[in-house]
């Protein structure tokens, strides 16, 4: 399960901003997403997505649902450089999907409301976590760009937890 927090980190360093206007080369994953991840993988995924955040708060891997417990083990990430934990359960969807199914598709789990929340604070946010990353880039790296880039309240956002 740390593929899944790998996966989150990723994603949130992605330029990938649907609420915004869509430039043209996101046609191309529009259109990969609208053939390969079907409504029905959708509400399992977005189930699956609930159903881990539960497992994390019951495991203490986070102390709540709320932002700022997202933001801690960002900070955590950030100074033990990597996050090891044990999972005794299963996701099915999660561990099957392919990497490039859950960043081209992951908005397919928000509702339009869910991303008209983002803003031009978040698609600088996510520009300047993106730049700069080579081939020596580590979890503690990307997590303390998040930090340094995200307040907390960034995390209460459906988007931010997906």
């Amino acid at each position: 399960m740390k593929k899944i927090f790998t996966l989150s980190i990723l994603l949130i360093t992605s330029q990938l901003l649907f609420a915004q206007e869509l430039p043209v080369f996101l046609k191309e994953r529009i259109d990969f997403c609208n053939s390969n991840f079907t409504e029905d993988k959708a509400i399992l995924l977005r189930k699956e997505l609930n159903d881990l955040e539960n497992y994390f708060v019951r495991k203490d891997l986070l102390a709540d649902k709320s932002g700022i417990s997202y933001y801690a083990v960002y900070e955590k990430i950030a100074k033990e450089n990597d996050l090891h934990f044990e999972i005794d359960t299963s996701f099915d969807l999660l561990e099957t999907l392919e990497f490039q199914e859950y960043t081209t598709c992951f908005y397919k789990v928000l509702t339009s409301e869910q991303l008209s929340q983002l803003n031009s604070k978040h698609l600088e946010a996510a520009e300047k976590i993106a730049e700069g990353n080579d081939s020596n880039i580590t979890p503690g790296i990307v997590a303390q760009k998040i930090i340094n880039n995200l307040d907390a309240s960034d995390f209460d956002l459906e988007f931010y937890k997906v």
